[in-house]
């Protein structure tokens, strides 16, 4: 069988398969404030902030320039020529041959990995909504409190890097489902100690596949990857598929390779069903603020609160994403793991591509007060690709999601979690 994702020969990168676990902590909340420090997308490759000219965003006082705002409720006002260059060819919905979200309603056990994490609390609160038994792994022995997770998820403290514990754990609770998480997610920090983050990520990987592997009845299992996978695409902008050559340009990019292929091999080798999904941008309550959009509503919140100067502190404001909520992401993961095809890998994304300097000016106008806005060269990346779009052509065709939050539902959403959070705290 040929394996939709593979590495082409022209790649420099060693073809490992990733899992990015979706840039949730190896474990729990943890992940989001020490794991999740990916700071700003920098600048295209080849750029180096020395030589960078004034941002053509900023004014000369340092105030943002004025651009139309992804207003709440709008469906994410993508930048020009951000759409993708094809979708599996249809663009009317549902694509798939009328394919819809019809779930099964049995109740399952389910494992979750780094349970407490930003995508794992929502992943949990809709598992709960459909009546299943969740557990989840945690890195410390305190679930963080950021995650907000309901009561009723059993948490188990468990370091994933110990074979024996987790042989322990998986051989005990023998789920039905396992959804893996759990991971190293910063890319700053995997520049600065490369070596754990791939033992960490890859080794979590391969103790949770080996122990699944040992059970009489097999779970079905997801590995959440990547765009970091993709790293440096070659050619203009376009969307980018399953089939698009992996070319990861930083370790933890190389990590969530490793965990791609590691899937695939247990699929190809042990028959494990193991999805992978290749998981683009996602953001939304809860998100740990080293990330770009909940660092900005957060600044904005101690500002409006008067516990920050008056000033939002922001990287490369460049380049363009394919963002999608959190809330419409872990239903993808809902989807995929009922009903991905085993061994297959799927792309999830909006297909959409907007700015960072557009959504920081549509939070601010959101903000109760105006806010200059600064600059912090340590923010901006030497290496990063100036846009990534999402072709999730095959996955909607396989499952007929859709992301149903706009965009501005999604920064008002954050924006309001945090002037939240900050007022309590």
């Amino acid at each position: 069988m040929r394996d939709p994702g593979r590495l082409r020969h022209r790649r420099p990168q060693a073809g490992v398969g990733a899992d990015r676990l979706l840039r949730d902590g190896e474990g729990c909340g943890e992940r989001d404030r020490k794991a999740g420090q990916r700071a700003f997308r920098p600048e295209p490759a080849g750029n180096h902030s020395r030589a960078r000219p004034a941002p053509a965003h900023l004014q000369a006082d340092g105030r943002l320039r004025s651009f139309r705002p992804i207003r709440p409720g709008s469906s994410l006002g993508a930048d020009r020529q951000s759409r993708p260059a094809r979708l599996g060819g249809r663009r009317s919905a549902p694509e798939g041959g009328g394919v819809a979200e019809r779930l099964t309603s049995r109740r399952r056990v389910v494992l979750v990995t780094g349970v407490d994490g930003f995508a794992g609390s929502h992943l949990c609160e809709l598992l709960l909504q459909e009546h299943h038994l969740v557990h989840g792994t945690t890195r410390h022995a305190r679930p963080s409190p950021q995650a907000e997770l309901p009561a009723s998820v059993r948490c188990h403290h468990v370091d994933l890097l110990q074979r024996a514990s987790v042989d322990a754990l998986v051989k005990r609770l023998r789920p039905d489902w396992v959804f893996h998480l759990a991971a190293l997610s910063s890319v700053a920090d995997s520049w600065a100690d490369p070596a754990a983050t791939l033992i960490n990520n890859v080794g979590a990987q391969a103790n949770l596949l080996a122990a699944a592997a040992r059970l009489d009845k097999k779970p079905r299992i997801l590995v959440i990857g990547s765009t970091d996978e993709y790293g440096q695409p070659s050619g203009r902008a376009r969307a980018l598929d399953e089939d698009t050559p992996l070319r990861p340009v930083t370790p933890y990019g190389v990590s969530k390779v490793a965990q791609d292929f590691l899937a695939f091999q247990y699929y190809l080798s042990l028959k494990l069903p193991v999805v992978r999904v290749r998981a683009f941008n996602h953001t939304g309550p809860r998100q740990s603020s080293h990330f770009a959009i909940p660092s900005f509503a957060r600044q904005l919140a101690l500002i409006e609160l008067g516990r920050q100067r008056p000033q939002l502190t922001v990287g490369n404001l460049d380049v363009r994403r394919d963002f999608t909520d959190v809330r419409d992401m872990v239903r993808a993961y809902r989807l995929a793991i009922e009903k991905g095809r085993p061994g297959a890998v799927y792309n999830l994304g909006s297909g959409r591509a907007v700015s960072l300097r557009r959504i920081l000016a549509s939070l601010m106008g959101m903000s109760r007060r105006p806010v200059p806005v600064r600059v912090d060269r340590a923010l901006i990346r030497t290496v990063d690709p100036r846009t990534y779009i999402c072709d999730a052509g095959r996955f909607r065709r396989a499952t007929g999601w859709r992301p149903q939050i706009p965009l501005g539902d999604t920064l008002r959403d954050t924006l309001e979690y945090w002037r939240r959070v900050e007022a309590a705290s």
